[in-house]
């Protein structure tokens, strides 16, 4: 069964490699019908700020006749679970009005990539890197986002940054990655399975 989804996130990066995590995280086909940017989100309308931001996909998502709605974000420099909380209580807010839309929430620390470096089998194979590569740890590293692209411009590949990110996100097995609880993508992953893999079921 596939499911179709949209989605927000930070970047192009999120756009080409979340998608392709939640099929990883449910063993199901994802069509991504949307996505969006935050930055760009008051654009359409939204308002600003990430509860109306929230808001506006939710609804988005609804009238696109999505069956549900992923929306992560990168923790950056502020607290951690800080930005997640605010969304989750947005998502709450919004199911007391009787509007229910399966939406998952994550958010990266300290961004998109520590979950990606995170399993450095599936690193190895997107850059064609000899078995014995040592990959660091996202988080022994200053820097996740920094680190792929080292990698990227080490190897031989004519893919773009963006591709391999997403050849990453869709070799990557959840068992591998050791330190999924530091960087939030366990957390991300028991979302992904309570929102969406109800939607899973013929």
């Amino acid at each position: 069964m596939t499911i179709n989804l949209c989605f927000v996130g930070d970047g192009p990066r999120d756009k080409a490699a979340v998608p392709r995590l939640v099929e990883r995280i449910l063993n199901t086909p994802v069509v991504a019908i949307e996505f969006e940017a935050w930055k760009n989100l008051h654009l359409r309308g939204s308002g600003r700020g990430l509860a109306k931001k929230l808001l506006y996909m939710l609804i988005r998502a609804r009238d696109r006749g999505a069956m549900g709605l992923v929306a992560t974000l990168d923790a950056d420099k502020a607290d951690r679970g800080e930005r997640l909380g605010e969304l989750k209580a947005t998502r709450d807010k919004d199911r007391e009005k009787g509007r229910i839309m399966p939406a998952a929430l994550g958010e990266a620390v300290p961004h998109l990539e520590a979950w990606l470096l995170d399993d450095d089998v599936a690193v190895r194979s997107a850059f064609d890197f000899a078995p014995d590569t040592q990959i660091e740890a996202p988080t022994k590293v200053k820097s996740p986002k920094e680190t792929l692209d080292k990698y990227h411009t080490a190897s031989k590949t004519t893919k773009a940054v963006v591709e391999t990110l997403a050849e990453i996100a869709a070799n990557l097995a959840v068992t591998h990655c050791a330190r999924s609880g530091h960087t939030g993508f366990h957390a991300f992953c028991e979302e992904v399975n309570r929102e969406l893999a109800p939607l899973c079921v013929d």
